[in-house]
């Protein structure tokens, strides 16, 4: 038996082999503009995962973990600024398409989790990349307020669909519907009034 330690066709560049960005970047911080690492790039997770199967040989279901994208921490911003992660529905929504895209063709995909519930601590940046779909205030008590993707999250899962997995069994109507039900997520209830600037 092989063991397999490392794969060799990664390279961590964000580019393409033409130099190109291999898709549209999280954010750009005018400070540092190589600052956001996570890049809107659907196709190639279907690959990805299409490699994990074909290449290695996986027959075994695989789960998704750690799927998400980060906004950057700006104290300036006020809820309502906050609450528009309209990248993050776009990242989520389009990186569940690819898997949906992978599990047609035969890649045994039974789980996905996005990165993350809530703003937490990241390992690499501290406090500086926000993951989450909960906004967390780090100033005032740790409030947390939801944001637009949370808010569409909820409804896509609470959906009623067919299939064994909740979401990825779906007809060729799964983009129209995801869509409209961007633009239909509800509007919070847990918002405290009072709240001016989302402070860190």
């Amino acid at each position: 038996m092989r063991k397999i330690t490392r794969d060799c066709h990664f390279i961590a560049s964000g580019k393409d082999s033409n130099g190109d960005p291999i898709g549209k970047q999280a954010y750009v911080d005018p400070t540092n503009p190589n600052l956001s690492w996570v890049y809107l790039c659907p196709d190639e997770l279907t690959e990805l995962l299409y490699r994990v199967k074909n290449i290695y040989n996986v027959s075994k279901p695989i789960i998704i973990t750690e799927n998400g994208s980060p906004d950057m921490n700006d104290t300036s911003k006020t809820y309502q600024q906050v609450r528009d992660d309209t990248y993050r529905m776009e990242y989520i929504k389009k990186h569940l398409i690819a898997i949906r895209t992978a599990i047609r063709n035969n890649v045994n995909v039974m789980g996905y989790y996005v990165w993350s519930f809530m703003d937490s601590f990241e390992w690499s940046s501290g406090y500086k990349d926000r993951f989450g779909l909960i906004y967390v205030d780090y100033v005032n008590n740790l409030q947390r307020y939801p944001k637009n993707s949370a808010l569409w999250f909820k409804k896509f899962l609470s959906e009623k669909k067919e299939g064994l997995l909740k979401r990825s069994r779906m007809d060729d109507n799964e983009e129209v519907e995801v869509n409209e039900t961007m633009v239909e997520a509800d509007k919070p209830t847990e918002v405290i009034s009072k709240l001016k600037k989302a402070k860190v």
